[in-house]
């Protein structure tokens, strides 16, 4: 199944765009040859192909011009569906972190790679379908899964990228609060 048949409408960069930053080779030929879909689970929205304050891709301090040079590392390349911002920080190996816009811009660690994020989306989407296939069409928004459905969502996520998974981690906060939700619609 292809990228864009399981996310819909993917933005592919542009190459001008791209290259005004100092990504690492693999990430900006991800960005210009398959890019980010427009939203996915859990509640991610991406940016688009252009400078719009807000919307496109653009360092942080664009979006924020009163945080410390400091802040320049980080590419924003979307956000959570609290306002958190995902971000590639230049400065780490391109890695994609989870900036909290409510705790003065603190990191989360997402994933190694722009790679591997792609693959946990692709992962965590596979999670939702499967509870909704197998529990019903409510399943995901009613926190209705088993066990063994949010353990091979873990293992899954573990297999694409071990460092995703330890605590305090983006992946490893969706997956502790899919589980306190079931906890709480009990």
């Amino acid at each position: 199944m292809r990228w864009n048949d399981r996310f819909g409408e993917i933005t592919l960069f542009n190459a001008t765009r791209i290259d005004k930053y100092d990504l690492n080779d693999s990430t900006s030929t991800f960005l210009k040859t398959i890019g980010l879909p427009k939203n996915a689970a859990p509640f991610l929205s991406f940016s688009k192909d252009n400078d719009e304050k807000y919307k496109g891709l653009l360092k942080l301090t664009d979006y924020y011009d009163f945080l410390e040079p400091d802040f320049e590392k980080f590419i924003i390349i979307g956000s959570t569906g609290n306002g958190d911002e995902i971000v590639i920080d230049i400065q780490d190996d391109c890695k994609i972190k989870i900036l909290d816009h409510e705790d003065n811009f603190s990191e989360k660690f997402a994933n190694n790679t722009i790679d591997k994020f792609a693959n946990g989306l692709i992962l965590y989407k596979a999670f939702v379908d499967k509870i909704i296939s197998e529990n019903g069409e409510d399943a995901f928004l009613d926190s209705n899964f088993n066990d063994d459905q949010i353990y091979d969502l873990k293992q899954s996520m573990i297999i694409n990228d071990k460092d995703s998974i330890t605590p305090g981690s983006f992946w490893n906060q969706e997956i502790v609060t899919l589980i306190a939700n079931r906890e709480e619609n009990k």
